[in-house]
């Protein structure tokens, strides 16, 4: 069972995962949307990874970079989109949260008629 995350319906996670509003922000103009949105819930952490890289690959999403120390660090791409998402357990390990942050950044300007800064490029 996956939930869409904010607005982005090519993103997805567990339903086990909540949105924090508290650590949550995004903006949405004519040329770009974006945000970083955060969410945790009772999942262990390697089943969290998974989920995300079997999902991002379904939404046609590119897994261009990984990083892991004490956070796992997962960098995707598409046409005109980019999502990096940190994943840590919370304290207690197993036993607590897991958290997913969530950059994401997605240049709408590309996709229709307008400049980075919103414009109508239409003579």
């Amino acid at each position: 069972m996956a939930n869409s995350v904010g607005s982005f319906g090519d993103l997805e996670l567990p339903v086990e995962m909540k949105l924090d509003q508290n650590k949550t922000m995004s903006i949405n103009t004519e040329s770009f949307k974006g945000g970083i949105l955060h969410y945790a819930g009772r999942v262990e952490l390697n089943s969290l990874k998974d989920f995300i890289v079997a999902s991002m690959r379904n939404n046609k999403w590119k897994l261009v970079g990984e990083a892991s120390y004490d956070y796992t660090l997962l960098a995707f791409t598409k046409p005109n989109k980019t999502c990096m998402v940190v994943l840590a357990e919370g304290l207690g390990g197993s036993l607590g949260k897991t958290h997913a942050t969530l950059y994401v950044t997605a240049d709408l300007s590309s996709s229709g008629n307008v400049n980075p800064f919103g414009e109508s490029t239409m003579q």
